[in-house]
């Protein structure tokens, strides 16, 4: 299985296709390819914070659910992904959800460099709080839990669960991946804006809020014609015909 780390020169191995471009239009839902190639080419990140594509949450889950909930198996299946992932040198973590026809993300404290004495957050932020949070929770910090345990030999480690809403909040089934991206840009952007010391337990309701200021321009049309000019504009991308 690839591993979702890759090097820089490879973050073009991702092919959007015309089709896949016609997501962006109005009432279609965003499917994963457009998500990972955002998240990869039009995210910026702080040097403390790595956000994984669409391809993590997806693996582990199905592996999480076809082993009967049982985490050692999934490990064992899907490990590859994150086989070459430097755990040592990120502090924060995001991961896109993808889970019944709906995109969340969850940010987790990166388990392995979690202080003595603290314990590290897991904050999933749901627009429609629809997913079941508890669920994410199982697989996701199931397996980082064996990642931490086989690779570094840390003791098992109990994440401090919250679950978020946006404000405001999604209103219809087609917009979560839209909203998904413009939060997860925000949450870095205000991880950048502190150098890597924002206190994101503390911080992320504000973050997840939209500024009545700008509540009159925040559209979910504006938005996904913005991120299609990005893709047309994106110098790198090869877009194929159908």
């Amino acid at each position: 299985m690839a591993p979702c780390f890759r090097p820089d020169q490879e973050v073009y191995n991702l092919q959007v296709t015309e089709r896949d471009l016609e997501s962006f239009e109005p009432n279609e839902w965003l499917n994963d390819t457009v998500i990972s190639y955002f998240i990869r080419e039009f995210i910026d990140a702080h040097s403390s914070t790595y956000n994984f594509d669409g391809q993590l949450f997806g693996s582990i889950f199905i592996a999480y659910k076809t082993n009967r909930r049982n985490m050692a198996k999934p490990h064992e299946a899907v490990r590859g992904i994150t086989a070459t992932f430097p755990y040592a040198k990120y502090t924060t973590i995001l991961i896109p959800v993808c889970m019944d026809a709906h995109w969340s993300f969850v940010i987790m404290q990166n388990p392995v460099l979690a202080i003595d004495g603290l314990t590290p957050a897991m904050l999933h932020v749901d627009l429609l709080q629809y997913h079941d949070t508890g669920r994410i929770e199982r697989a996701l910090c199931g397996y980082f839990r064996k990642e931490a345990l086989q690779k570094y030999n840390t003791k098992k480690i109990t994440y401090k669960l919250k679950c978020h809403s946006t404000n405001p909040r999604q209103a219809n089934s087609y917009d979560c991946g839209i909203f998904m991206l413009y939060f997860m840009r925000e949450v870095n952007k205000a991880i950048v804006r502190t150098r890597g010391k924002l206190i994101l337990p503390l911080s992320i309701a504000n973050i997840c809020s939209v500024p009545n200021t700008d509540r009159a321009h925040f559209k979910s049309g504006t938005l996904r014609m913005g991120y299609v000019k990005l893709f047309r504009n994106a110098q790198a991308l090869q877009i194929k015909s159908k």
